[in-house]
């Protein structure tokens, strides 16, 4: 039988506190999917990202960056950024890059489980 998928949006612009960091472990998520656009500049999703990666009860969850902006012209720097703050990825926002990234990844992490 298969894994049950679950999704829990979580809305945590324009601030990240420890209240959204807790109803998030809460949840047990084994991805966190964050849009890189929260407020009114890229800048709002890195934030956030950095928050999860510094968090004791969120760091060692995946982060997926989701943005329109990658595969534009800043999309590499992005990407790069992202990566530095600990991303697991970051990709363009639309529905079949995220399908292909999760195939791809959730498939490894399966494999790796029964290993």
């Amino acid at each position: 039988m298969g894994k049950e998928i679950g999704i829990q949006p979580i809305t945590t612009a324009p601030f990240f506190d420890s209240e959204i960091e807790k109803d998030i472990a809460q949840f047990k998520p084994e991805l966190i999917i964050l849009d890189l656009l929260l407020v009114d500049t890229v800048e709002s999703g890195f934030r956030v990202l950095a928050q999860i990666k510094r968090s004791n009860l969120l760091s060692t969850i995946p982060v997926l960056v989701f943005s329109s902006f990658i595969g534009e012209e800043q999309g590499k720097q992005l990407q790069d950024k992202a990566s530095r703050l600990g991303a697991a990825g970051a990709i363009r926002k639309n529905k079949a890059d995220l399908t292909k990234w999760l195939e791809v990844h959730v498939s490894q992490t399966v494999g790796e489980a029964r290993g």
